[in-house]
């Protein structure tokens, strides 16, 4: 496989978030989006150990990921 030594040394290093938008089946597109940012907002609240593992630009991280929990983006 290849490839496959260097995936699986990272295997369990990193958390997986499973995302489900079977739920999304509204009319509109604009009911439709508010109904994702509605999903990534509970999940993202629900894992904050990824607030606190934010290690690219924390600054602007930070801010992405209050946009995202309050829904201002």
């Amino acid at each position: 496989m290849k490839g496959g030594k260097k995936y699986t040394s990272m295997q369990g290093k990193y958390p997986v978030i499973y995302l489900d938008f079977k739920e999304v089946t509204q009319g509109s597109h604009d009911d439709a989006m508010r109904l994702m940012s509605d999903i990534l907002s509970f999940e993202f609240s629900r894992h904050k150990e990824f607030k606190r593992s934010l290690r690219v630009n924390r600054e602007y991280d930070l801010k992405t990921y209050k946009k995202i929990v309050w829904k201002k983006s």
